[in-house]
């Protein structure tokens, strides 16, 4: 009966963290909203994307807080949070993160080297290279890091099941 109590107990406590977590994320969101909306610069863009970045999960974490903190749910929210954690501390599955995310880096790090080589010809063949064009650059290649990753993970994870 105790160790059931220290279970709910520790959910609680999740779901507690994840809606102070949800509602700081909702004030940081709509305070870059406002300033998106008040103010005219250059970089309101960035204002309503970060607005976005904010209001979004904020909203997110308060709904999973609404929906997992029903009592008739808690039990069930025990039972994801045993079962993520003990996936998390498989052995097999930890040694597999490590090595996609070395392969990930590894493959980042030519990426890398190759954009430099590319960014430096295009600079020499024009005056000014767009910052843009950097800045698309930086994008893809965080989005080609995650998915990479993530694509070497289950590659190594089919490979040794």
């Amino acid at each position: 009966m105790r160790e059931t109590e220290t279970k709910q107990a520790r959910g609680r406590r999740t779901l507690k963290n994840q809606l102070i977590t949800g509602i700081c994320y909702l004030v940081a969101g709509s305070v870059c909203l406002l300033a998106g909306l008040l103010t005219e610069s250059k970089l309101d863009g960035i204002l309503f994307g970060l607005a976005g970045a904010g209001i979004g999960p904020g909203v997110l974490w308060v709904w999973k807080w609404a929906h997992w903190s029903a009592p008739e749910r808690i039990g069930a929210y025990e039972q994801r949070l045993y079962d993520e954690q003990i996936e998390l501390q498989d052995e097999l599955k930890q040694k597999l993160r490590d090595r996609s995310g070395r392969a990930a880096y590894l493959a980042g790090m030519g990426v890398t080297c190759v954009a430099v080589f590319v960014l430096a010809v295009l600079s020499a063949w024009f005056e000014a290279l767009p910052v843009k064009a950097a800045v698309f650059y930086l994008c893809a290649y965080l989005l080609f890091q995650w998915g990479v990753g993530i694509w070497f993970f289950k590659r190594m994870l089919r490979r040794y099941q």
